[in-house]
């Protein structure tokens, strides 16, 4: 039985053979593809027993899910929940697959960290002619998406000369993957803002760690990128949790309510201008038109009181 492991960059054929219940060439996936081992966490058999069974190819599709037959017809499991996938047939073929995860583990570590790093150094660069201790600077963030509106709230922004910063949704990040690849080279800065968003607080500590980590890891692996900061749903928090995330926790001081869907640009604008004050941070949504017809209004007037406008990581930079 062969399957196809499909990626961001292209599609990997592979061969189960049935009579033998080998999988071929698995060491290799093992060595090669690190991207494709920081998804797939082969730990367990009963998948690996209906696979047996399965009468047809199975699939790992763009959102690393497998799709198979089984006699209780088609099934589709998350590979990121999966915790128990194949561990006993792994060991047999690769007697040292459990050292060489925990090389790959550890490598990968050290290349989020340098991600990271990299990214808000290059954050940096692109703000640094201006100086947040001779001006007023403020962060305009916006939650959700990828989307269209995102992109044209980013065009607004880029005639406007001002900078935002993109708080994702990571399951929208599978529909809309190229809107999200496109838009990390126009100098604006982006954050995780978890897998579904949900509110955190309402959630055990390993359900939020995986809405934190899912967002994450989808983001690695389409952009290239360990985002510094990250965003809670609805600002709810537990404090308590902060050691499940290895991100910047970044709130907000001033709500523009642009989500309401009788909000008007005037209206946005009005509260933000008579807000904001020096190092705020300002909470916006890629979802409403009214919330990009108003930024015109809010950078023009903030800027003529001596405003500019910088991303989340520039105001950290100036305020720690």
């Amino acid at each position: 039985m062969s399957f196809v492991l499909k990626t961001s960059e292209g599609n990997r054929g592979f061969v189960f053979e049935k009579s033998t219940s080998n999988l071929l060439r698995l060491d290799e996936v093992l060595v090669e593809d690190e991207k494709i081992l920081e998804f797939v966490r082969f730990t367990g058999q009963d998948l690996y027993q209906e696979l047996t069974d399965s009468s047809r190819d199975y699939f790992i599709s763009k959102d690393y899910s497998v799709e198979f037959s089984s006699p209780d017809g088609i099934k589709r499991i998350s590979l990121f929940d999966l915790d128990q996938v194949l561990k006993e047939t792994i060991t047999k073929y690769i007697p040292d697959y459990n050292e060489r995860l925990l090389t790959h583990q550890g490598n990968i570590a050290k290349e989020k960290n340098k991600s990271r790093e990299l990214y808000k150094r290059d954050i940096l660069e692109a703000q640094e002619n201006i100086d947040c201790e001779d001006v007023s600077c403020v962060a305009l963030t916006f939650d959700g998406g990828p989307n269209e509106k995102m992109l044209e709230i980013i065009k607004t922004l880029d005639t406007l000369e001002a900078r935002g910063t993109f708080y994702v949704i990571g399951q929208d990040i599978f529909n809309k993957s190229d809107i999200f690849k496109n838009s990390l080279s126009k100098g604006h800065e982006f954050g995780n803002a978890t897998w579904s968003h949900k509110d955190l607080k309402e959630l055990s500590d390993e359900q939020a760690r995986e809405e934190y980590s899912k967002a994450q890891e989808i983001i690695w692996n389409i952009g290239g990128i360990w985002l510094p900061t990250f965003r809670p749903p609805f600002g709810s928090f537990d404090e308590t949790k902060s050691s499940l995330i290895d991100s910047k926790i970044i709130k907000w001081d001033v709500d523009s309510v642009d989500w309401k869907e009788d909000a008007e640009a005037r209206n946005i604008a009005n509260l933000v201008t008579s807000k904001t004050q020096r190092n705020d941070i300002v909470l916006m949504h890629s979802l409403n038109q009214a919330t990009n017809d108003s930024l015109p209004i809010i950078i023009n007037e903030l800027r003529a009181d001596g405003y500019e406008f910088v991303t989340v990581s520039k105001l950290l930079d100036y305020k720690e």
